[in-house]
């Protein structure tokens, strides 16, 4: 597969004009597994620094520090989101009916991330001339989330309904969310909770 800088815009934006068919083809290409888990750690990696010149830009507008862990943890944390993310679309899509196969899944998170990852470079960018446009970027980022993962999800998986996608992808982001919030609160406040 071509990784030159013009393929990939040219990927993506075939990703924001037919999102399935992209993900149909992206799935033919027969990307080896272990280049997908680089491509994994790559984009987090990158990811990771753009969010840590994005919020050292904002505090030094705002006259703050940054509040961001290192950018090494930044970058593991952005791992192991896309790592869970990868496993809760592969195994809650197959528990639904679908027939999508882990490596698919891998391989549309990743290209999901690296479109973001896009995203946030141009909200950077926004944020150094004209920081109103950012703000619309990152509400931007998010509904082309919901949206790409739905098409992705659906593809891989051979689901027709949209809707019913996305509202399981929503009910599996609040229901994460919740276990997550409950498991920092037994961590860290709850009763029994470190101190």
């Amino acid at each position: 597969m071509d990784l030159t800088l013009p393929f990939l815009a040219g990927l993506v934006k075939d990703t924001l004009r037919d999102a399935r068919g992209t993900a149909q083809r992206l799935m033919r290409a027969n990307i080896p597994a272990q280049a997908a888990w680089i491509g994994a750690a790559v984009i987090a990696v990158i990811s990771a620094i753009l969010a840590h010149l994005t919020f050292s830009l904002m505090a030094a507008r705002q006259g703050g520090g940054t509040a961001l862990p290192s950018p090494l943890m930044t970058a593991a944390f952005q791992y192991l989101v896309l790592v869970v993310t990868v496993l809760g679309v592969h195994h809650i899509g197959r528990r639904m009916g679908g027939r999508g196969r882990f490596g698919d899944a891998l391989l549309l998170v990743v290209w999901l991330q690296f479109v973001l990852v896009v995203v946030q470079a141009l909200q950077l960018v926004a944020l150094l001339i004209l920081p109103p446009v950012a703000d619309l970027l990152s509400i931007a980022g998010l509904v082309l989330f919901l949206w790409l993962m739905t098409a992705f999800v659906a593809e891989l998986h051979g689901f027709r309904s949209m809707r019913r996608v996305l509202v399981g992808i929503i009910a599996s982001i609040l229901g994460a969310a919740m276990v997550l919030a409950i498991l920092l609160s037994m961590l860290f406040g709850g009763p029994g909770g470190a101190r």
